[in-house]
């Protein structure tokens, strides 16, 4: 059972083209991430904001670890510093808020993956209220869920100062809606970004489960092109657990 979670909202960097910053957050940072132990789960949505109040988030980093002790190993591992280092070459800011818990389910399993395909994310910045939002998806949405994100601890890992970003109160809540349809999540963002208070729409283009189960994936693994030319070349025994353990030593 999940613990505890934490949420990180990213700035992709001034002058990187988008296709890039997708590409190397999967393929290069997304997989060096993967292989930090303690990580339960570790999912990345790649964002188009529909918005344009506020900062542009270009990526949502969703994270769960079994406790608060695995997050905070995190700090201490062999390959934080390396991360670390490596985020100055993809984000301008990383909004990072640690959770004591996860989010508040209100529609569907707490999963939001497959048949669940399209994703949307409301980002409340302080001071608004996220009940509108709430009752403009209540009955909607395959999955809801909403992250009371004025419980985070945003200082272990953030490089952004709020008043710098143009969210002074900082952010309060991080919503998440999903749907199998994308005609009816079409209509549901057309629904939200009628709605008065400037709240940041983003929608998902695409989410990358990169660590399940405590154990990265084959996408965590190998990167998504290396999956896409083993799957191609019908080399499915490349996927199998024995192999990716010796190749991969996890525990």
């Amino acid at each position: 059972m999940v613990g505890v979670s934490t949420v990180a909202l990213l700035v992709r960097k001034t002058g990187m083209p988008t296709d890039l910053f997708r590409r190397y957050w999967r393929d290069v940072h997304g997989v060096m991430a993967a292989r930090v132990h303690g990580f339960e789960s570790y999912t990345q949505y790649h964002v188009e904001p529909l918005t344009t109040s506020g900062p542009g988030i270009d990526g949502i980093a969703l994270v769960t670890f079994a406790s608060e002790d695995d997050r905070n190993a995190l700090a201490a591992g062999p390959l934080t510093p390396h991360i670390h280092a490596d985020e100055q070459n993809l984000f301008e800011r990383v909004f990072l808020y640690s959770l004591p818990e996860g989010p508040r389910q209100i529609t569907g399993n707490g999963i939001a993956s497959s048949p669940v395909s399209e994703h949307l994310f409301v980002i409340v910045q302080g001071g608004q209220d996220a009940r509108p939002v709430l009752d403009a998806l209540a009955g909607q949405a395959d999955h809801l869920a909403i992250f009371d994100l004025t419980r985070g601890d945003p200082a272990l890992w953030n490089t952004a100062r709020f008043d710098d970003a143009g969210v002074p109160a900082g952010f309060s809540a991080l919503i998440h809606a999903a749907w199998g349809s994308s005609a009816t999540a079409t209509s549901a963002a057309a629904r939200l970004a009628a709605l008065p208070g400037g709240y940041l729409l983003c929608r998902s283009q695409g989410r990358f489960a990169m660590v399940e189960g405590g154990r990265p994936t084959a996408i965590g693994l190998r990167g998504l092109p290396a999956v896409q030319t083993i799957e191609e070349a019908g080399a499915i025994n490349q996927l199998s657990p024995e192999i990716e353990q010796l190749l991969f030593p996890c525990p």
